[in-house]
């Protein structure tokens, strides 16, 4: 079913809904060995505070530079009382269309970082580099703030979790797709007391052409922090082995034939077969192939994403929240009585929401944003080995494993809005949101009971 674009704009006109943001935001800086890390997958200690703060939970501070595709961004608080009272960007990128995404987003990412204290969106599908960015850098300077030090209460059993990403789904009879009431509304101010909140770890990780945000609350801090170690690292380890734009990779030398399928590290086997699962159940829409050679780039990302957060959640986590670039996998919940809720990008109005999605009731839930918003024309038609043209400018799709939500919002999005919507509509478990380019926003039958 069609919703006409002014139903959207409730949610546009809060500071609070700037990309990517507020998943950092809850006033505590990650614990030690788990603030910013250099590619080699270690998580080193926070750093002490810059300068000397007067009294406690007071001072200023400045974030590291975080480097991105289009430029250097970094970040500067000013913190009084344990509260940030102003946030300002000291780099950001410049020259050519970065003049005018920088003067659009920074003023929104800048009022956006003081509103957050009180903001309920836990992460954004479909952030901007700028605002990845900007995520990695306040990060930083999260850690290194003069926050007051406060008690951390005990943690909650972690949800059963498995390794493995689930089969995907067999596609079912479709049915006819209508919103049954308006799928939008103002974000609720309902906020978890922070004293009854699980203790939350919080890591900003620059790989894989991209930045990946963890948070993660409760479980045994050393566990926990043991952990994110391992999942860092496995992400440089997959970066390593999957890069098709390193020579030396083994997915490159698979694709030239110097090596085999064995010979190869035991991921290799299990993205392939996982690929080859998700060209059959799109009937081929999605491909692990481009220019005729071996690519599983589609699904690299979103499994990487899943594999780390199943890695937090079996150290004992009980809330698991992995940001990839803006693809979200959660587990868990974040506090007693508070869901985890991700704010889904308008695509054609940067730094707005055009909707947001909970995982009330949820144990697993991830959530995937394929479209040309933030890369351009860079989904390829495998049927005609170019890029896609469609009527699509992004399409969200909401399921429990983000290695399929990442498969079949990029293969709806080949298929464009009309068969895309059909058969997303047909496959179980699954819902979506897909926005034409004509601003016409249309939904699965079922999405409607997932937003709010």
């Amino acid at each position: 079913m069609r919703k006409s674009h002014p139903v959207r704009r409730v949610v546009l006109a809060t500071a609070a809904t700037v990309s990517g943001v507020v998943l950092l935001l809850s006033l505590k800086p990650s614990d030690p060995g788990s603030a910013s890390a250099a590619g080699n997958g270690a998580v080193p200690p926070a750093a002490s505070a810059q300068g000397g703060a007067q009294a406690a939970g007071t001072g200023m501070v400045t974030g590291d530079a975080a480097q991105t595709q289009y430029g250097a961004v970094q970040v500067r608080l000013t913190v009084a009382g344990g509260k940030i009272t102003k946030a300002e960007t000291v780099q950001a990128p410049k020259g050519g269309q970065s003049d005018q995404i920088t003067a659009n987003a920074v003023p929104k990412l800048n009022q956006a970082t003081v509103a957050a204290q009180s903001a309920d969106i836990d992460a954004v599908s479909g952030a901007t580099y700028t605002s990845a960015g900007y995520k990695k850098s306040l990060q930083s300077a999260i850690d290194k703030a003069p926050y007051p030090s406060s008690t951390r209460p005990p943690s909650r059993p972690a949800p059963p979790t498995s390794t493995r990403s689930p089969a995907p789904p067999t596609p079912a009879p479709a049915t006819s797709s209508r919103c049954s009431r308006p799928w939008t509304r103002p974000v609720a101010d309902t906020v978890a007391d922070s004293a009854q909140a699980p203790a939350a770890v919080r890591h900003a990780e620059e790989v894989m052409g991209t930045v990946f945000s963890f948070d993660v609350r409760g479980g045994d801090p050393e566990a926990v922090h043991s952990a994110l170690r391992e999942a860092v690292a496995g992400l440089h380890r997959v970066d390593a082995v999957f890069s098709t734009y390193r020579d030396e990779s083994q997915i490159s030398r698979l694709a030239r034939g110097e090596l085999s399928v064995e010979e190869c590290d035991p991921m290799v086997a299990e993205v392939l077969e996982l690929g080859a699962e998700a060209e059959r159940a799109s009937d081929h829409w999605f491909s692990m192939r481009y220019e005729g050679r071996l690519d599983p780039t589609g699904i690299v990302k979103g499994w990487a994403v899943e594999r780390a957060a199943r890695r937090m959640a079996e150290a004992g986590a009980s809330g698991v929240s992995v940001n990839g670039g803006g693809d979200v996998q959660l587990l868990g919940v974040p506090g007693p009585q508070r869901p985890w809720r991700i704010g889904v990008s308008d695509p054609l109005r940067p730094g707005g929401l055009a909707a947001v999605v909970s995982a009330a009731g949820a144990a697993e839930l991830a959530v995937a944003t394929s479209g040309t918003a933030e890369r351009g024309a860079h989904i390829v038609d495998p049927r005609t080995g170019r890029s896609a043209v469609t009527d699509l400018v992004a399409v969200t799709v909401v399921t429990p494993s983000l290695t399929w939500a990442d498969c079949w919002a990029t293969a709806a999005f080949a298929m464009g809005s009309r068969e895309g919507l059909s058969w997303l509509e047909s496959l179980p478990d699954v819902e979506a949101l897909l926005i034409t380019a004509g601003d016409e926003v249309r939904c699965t039958q079922g999405l409607a009971s997932r937003l709010g």
